[in-house]
């Protein structure tokens, strides 16, 4: 019944998707209505197809010539029918305010811990992380916020016999400062399309270890 779009509606479809202008309320508003029209229309033929079939095929005996002129019309409302499709979705549109949220999610990891191991009785070294914690907020007026926090990072060297410097990674913060994360991103985006990032980190000690490294290469070598 309905064909595919060609190249020009798809060329169009992504110009429309991809103009900054029109808000999400906007497209989404657009593909409510179509969708609707689309059910509507869908409604409509298979019960104009029923009765013709049976009306039809006792008076000709076949419909088939008709029944593909009729497919070959795109979808053919009535402006009482598009009417009524327009005041339902703007009616739900409307529902959903400026200030509605589209998606808003959290998640927390309270600690992780790696220990790599040549054996049993051989580590390599520890990674040591604190609360890890990110969220995704987007609204619908367009706006979102993205934010990323790791508390603590600390990676311990298991390797180099009686090393002054037992810990090759760690941040340089008081170990009760539970309020100052280590690394933080943010990225917030206004409904004008105004971006703002954000990206602090702490001081860190970081030590090169030839031995560490060289085991740790060592351990992620599957060749052998």
């Amino acid at each position: 019944w309905l064909n595919g779009l060609n190249e020009f509606e798809l060329s169009d479809l992504r110009r429309i998707e991809g103009d900054r202008s029109v808000g999400i309320s906007g497209l989404m508003l657009w593909r409510s209505i179509a969708d609707s029209e689309y059910e509507k229309e869908k409604q409509r033929r298979e019960e104009s197809s029923i009765v013709k079939r049976s009306i039809l095929s006792n008076i000709f005996g076949s419909s088939t010539s008709k029944e593909k002129e009729c497919d070959d019309i795109p979808i053919t409302l009535s402006a009482d029918e598009l009417s009524e499709l327009e005041g339902f979705t703007l009616d739900a549109d409307q529902r959903l305010t400026e200030d509605s949220k589209y998606c808003d999610i959290t998640f927390v990891l309270g600690s992780f811990q790696v220990h790599l191991l040549k054996s049993e009785h051989e580590p390599i070294s520890s990674l040591d992380m604190g609360m890890v914690s990110t969220s995704f907020k987007a609204n619908a007026d367009g706006s979102y916020n993205f934010a990323l926090s790791m508390l603590s990072l600390e990676a311990s060297d298991r390797v180099t016999k009686n090393s002054f410097y037992p810990m090759v990674c760690r941040g340089l913060q008081d170990v009760n400062n539970t309020k100052k994360h280590a690394v933080h991103f943010e990225t917030n985006k206004s409904s004008k399309g105004d971006q703002e990032v954000k990206f602090t980190m702490i001081a860190f000690e970081t030590v090169a270890s030839p031995l560490l490294i060289q085991a740790v290469k060592n351990f992620f070598d599957f060749s052998s």
